[in-house]
């Protein structure tokens, strides 16, 4: 009886611990394979603000993977739809653009790259962009 109570005892340390192992690290020659050919979309695309205004659409994914690519590089340009007022926060819709376009890559068989494109900003002045460049990783 002692037996099965240690073993009943222990059995939630082990879930514990299971559950916080860490992966195996990805050999980043092994990932870059993987990513193969790859292109960008929709980052200037107007879907970001109207899905009915988007250029790029679902069917595209299809050719993308079919014309021999492996991999779309989603360029984030999130600076310009947070809300300052809000403490910079993005709209549901621009997450359900990005949960869009994730879900029909990876599903089309491509690897999905979340591109933060805001090499301009960052760029020009980092640091009157901080606070805005924090809260978008916070929030994704």
């Amino acid at each position: 009886m002692r037996v099965t109570g240690c073993i009943l005892g222990l059995l939630p340390c082990l879930a514990f611990l299971q559950a916080y192992a860490q992966p195996e690290p990805i050999d980043a020659f092994e990932q870059n394979r993987r990513l193969g050919r790859g292109v960008n979309i929709i980052g200037y695309d107007p879907i970001w603000r109207s899905r009915e205004q988007a250029r790029f659409q679902e069917k595209h994914f299809r050719l993308l993977k079919e014309a021999g690519f492996q991999s779309v590089r989603i360029n984030l340009h999130p600076f310009r739809h947070m809300d300052k007022t809000n403490g910079w926060t993005l709209r549901r819709s621009w997450f359900e653009t990005l949960d869009w376009a994730v879900d029909k890559a990876t599903a089309s068989g491509l690897q999905a790259i979340l591109d933060f494109h805001e090499f301009q900003a960052m760029g020009e002045n980092p640091e009157s962009h901080k606070e805005q460049f924090l809260a978008f990783w916070k929030q994704l």
